[in-house]
């Protein structure tokens, strides 16, 4: 995994105990990707308690969007075709500008294909927003219709 990737992991708070793990699911979505992974993003919400729910592991290639749901647990593995065109992008932010997030903020983007599928579901907080802001401008922008 690149060191970009394990910096921005821990800017999330993994630690070496869980770095391990994503390191394994890495391999894996690499192994399906069989393309270049150009960037990583964590979707994740604050519980009530305060503590930080990590739903899914997304690496992102030129063509495609591949995610490992409920990832510290068990392995499932979705495949997103990014060229088959997003019609809708919804954005629900909290306390967020889009140009610099703050401990309060929250994001959360939804696209939706062309075939109206539900598509791609990603969740940010505080710092996080930031980084899945810039995933949505550079990846899934660039093929709304």
């Amino acid at each position: 995994m690149k060191e970009d990737f394990t910096v921005y992991l821990r800017s999330l708070g993994f630690t070496d105990i869980l770095l391990p793990k994503c390191n394994e699911i890495f391999g894996i979505l690499s192994e399906l990707a069989d393309e270049e992974i150009l960037d990583i993003f964590i979707s994740e919400y604050l519980q009530k308690d305060g503590t930080s729910n990590y739903e899914e592991f997304r690496v992102f290639t030129e063509t495609t969007c591949l995610v490992a749901k409920n990832f510290l647990h068990e392995h499932i593995f979705v495949l997103w075709n990014l060229k088959s065109r997003y019609v809708n992008s919804h954005f629900h932010s909290l306390n967020y500008d889009y140009k610099e997030a703050t401990a309060q903020s929250r994001l959360i983007i939804h696209c939706t294909s062309t075939e109206g599928q539900t598509g791609l579901l990603m969740k940010a907080t505080k710092k996080n927003c930031d980084h899945l802001y810039s995933i949505f401008k550079k990846h899934i922008k660039p093929n709304l219709d």
